[in-house]
């Protein structure tokens, strides 16, 4: 956290710009830049991203590319991102705000390194916080155990829509936990579907409330 002069000076040496030649690159308060050391050198990953930013389509794309996203996973991550786009609609209509560009990237890019493993949501977060998107970063990063506030957020949302779909089709929660007990072989998988059931009917029950009616 530092001052954007000292910011651009530094991204100039770092880039080997001639800033007698250059222009002068504008840094808005209160944005990200990010740099990345690897074998002892330094490279810009992120410039001047705004806390509220989030990737476009164009870029989406761009990333579930980068990291080799199975065409059936794509539709997961989409029919989850037409489930939580739903829910920020009806909430927004209801006076709750949210960021449905931030919702919305952050539900097509949950899964997208779903192909490593358990540790699938950390290497998502990683890949994106080199980008500079801190928040969207975060959420994926806890899609499956959000932290649940009091006051709903884009987190609980994606946490939510991501357990009312089965592969890439729309379920109840009572369907989509039913399945998904089958996979608890062990006592501490059984403890953590328990849990993440709890959570979501929660989040059902807060999101139902500001509506005014059920969403099952």
């Amino acid at each position: 956290v530092t001052h954007e002069g000292i910011i651009r000076a530094l991204l100039w040496k770092i880039k080997s710009i001639d800033s007698k030649a250059a222009p002068i690159p504008r840094y808005p308060y209160g944005s990200i830049t990010v740099l990345k050391i690897e074998s002892g050198k330094l490279t810009v990953t992120a410039e001047g991203v705004l806390p509220e930013a989030f990737p476009d389509d164009s870029e989406i794309c761009e990333i579930l590319k980068i990291c080799r996203t199975p065409d059936e996973v794509i539709r997961h991550c989409e029919a989850v991102c037409a489930a939580a786009d739903e829910l920020c609609a009806k909430l927004s209509k209801a006076g709750l705000r949210l960021s449905r560009g931030q919702l919305r990237a952050a539900a097509k890019l949950h899964d997208m390194c779903r192909t490593i493993g358990a540790g699938h949501p950390k290497a998502a977060a990683r890949i994106l916080r080199e980008r500079g998107y801190m928040k969207i970063a975060y959420m994926i990063e806890h899609h499956h155990d959000i932290w649940e506030n009091d006051q709903l957020d884009e987190g609980q949302i994606l946490f939510l829509a991501d357990k009312l779909v089965l592969s890439s089709r729309r379920v109840t929660l009572e369907e989509r936990f039913e399945e998904s007990l089958k996979k608890c072989r062990t006592a501490e998988a059984l403890k953590k579907h328990t849990e993440r059931k709890e959570k979501a009917f929660r989040i059902d029950r807060k999101i139902s409330q500001h509506l005014g009616g059920n969403l099952q």
